[in-house]
């Protein structure tokens, strides 16, 4: 099921992109299901797909032809989903750290932050390219689901998986920045948006 064969595997260390693809295809559902099953977030899930094919292409020449690739895939999505699940625990002890106060009844100072949180967002989304854009606001106005999304835009569901990981990923390289503590409660309300 995971078994890539030995000339895909010389391919992809020659750095042909048509192996990279072939072995994203083999194989990226299994990550992200790895991913998925630790963090039980289809967003961080999506984001750590795309960061262990990014490690994959970066350690390319170093692959061993007669290993399992698998296993190398099955190692880097485990290691990234606990580094995300700690990163996470960590943004949420600090998100815990705001006077609660303030947050069960919104200031108008709060309610001028908030707006601002949400000009930003609209800003930076309006900043993705055509077709990342229309899958994030899809997901956020209308709360379409990866499927449905796919249906509308007559496009598969990977694709769709895809595209979003990735305005995520542009998103949070765009509002990191920001002030540290706009940015931390960005992350925060993107994580909730999304």
């Amino acid at each position: 099921m995971h078994l890539v064969d030995r000339e895909t595997i010389q391919d992809l260390q020659s750095g042909s992109l048509r192996a990279f693809e072939q072995v994203y295809d083999m194989l990226s559902n299994g990550v992200y299901s790895v991913s998925f099953n630790l963090t039980q977030d289809q967003f961080l899930a999506e984001e750590v797909v795309q960061e262990v094919f990014v490690k994959l292409w970066a350690a390319r020449e170093k692959l061993n032809i007669e290993g399992n690739l698998w296993v190398f895939l099955y190692v880097v999505s485990k290691r990234l989903s606990l580094n995300k699940i700690r990163s996470l625990k960590r943004q949420r002890l600090a998100y815990d750290g705001i006077d609660e106060s303030t947050m069960i009844t919104p200031s108008a100072e709060q309610e001028i932050f908030n707006k601002e949180l949400e000009l930003l967002l609209e800003r930076s989304i309006a900043d993705l390219p055509k077709q990342q854009r229309s899958i994030i606001e899809l997901s956020r106005n209308e709360q379409l689901t990866h499927q449905e999304i796919a249906e509308r835009l007559g496009l598969s569901t990977h694709t769709v998986r895809n595209h979003m990981a990735q305005a995520l990923k542009n998103l949070r390289r765009k509002l990191q920045h920001s002030d540290p503590k706009l940015y931390l409660a960005l992350i925060l309300y993107i994580n909730k948006l999304y």
